[in-house]
């Protein structure tokens, strides 16, 4: 009885109170969360975006290609936001690369894309992907795109993302 006392007691202690003090803190990091669940700091003035990943083919069609799409597991954008995007206000959860540059961001999206475009391929089979482009879509209170920004193109014969926000129109 003493012995399954002091497991309960380890059990709450290890697991329970520091979930708890993750629910009710603005802390939100692994291991309590893995995305801004909570989001305390989030009001309705603030910014919220959506990926999309616009592919086209060799025969000129082109369709967007969200991970439920692909057949992939939902978390992808939550990976690649977090892990491969990382491009946030300095002190926000995500913000992983404090002295990033244009260069290691292109290199990051390079590596992500050659792997997701190599699953894709073999999902989507026999059309063949020669770009893919990516867009950030602002989002309203209705969770509705509001407007769209080109972030870049990862082209797939080269293997490379070329970052172009900022640097032409969407």
């Amino acid at each position: 009885m003493q012995k399954m006392l002091r497991l309960s007691n380890a059990f709450l202690v290890a697991v329970l109170i520091p979930n708890l003090w993750a629910v009710i803190s603005p802390y939100e990091n692994w291991p309590f969360t893995c995305a801004p669940m909570f989001a305390h700091y989030v009001d309705e003035s603030t910014p919220r975006y959506r990926f999309a990943f616009q592919v086209q083919f060799e025969d000129g069609s082109r369709d967007e290609v969200g991970y439920y799409s692909a057949g992939l597991n939902w978390s992808l954008m939550r990976y690649f936001f977090k892990w491969v995007y990382g491009a946030t206000p300095s002190g926000g959860v995500f913000a992983l690369y404090p002295s990033d540059t244009q260069e290691n961001f292109e290199n990051r999206l390079s590596t992500f894309f050659s792997a997701f475009v190599s699953a894709l391929s073999e999902r989507i089979a026999p059309k063949k992907p020669i770009k893919l482009t990516l867009h950030a879509i602002r989002l309203d209170r209705e969770n509705n795109d509001s407007d769209s920004h080109k972030v870049g193109v990862f082209d797939i014969e080269s293997g490379r993302f070329h970052l172009t926000w900022k640097n032409e129109a969407a």
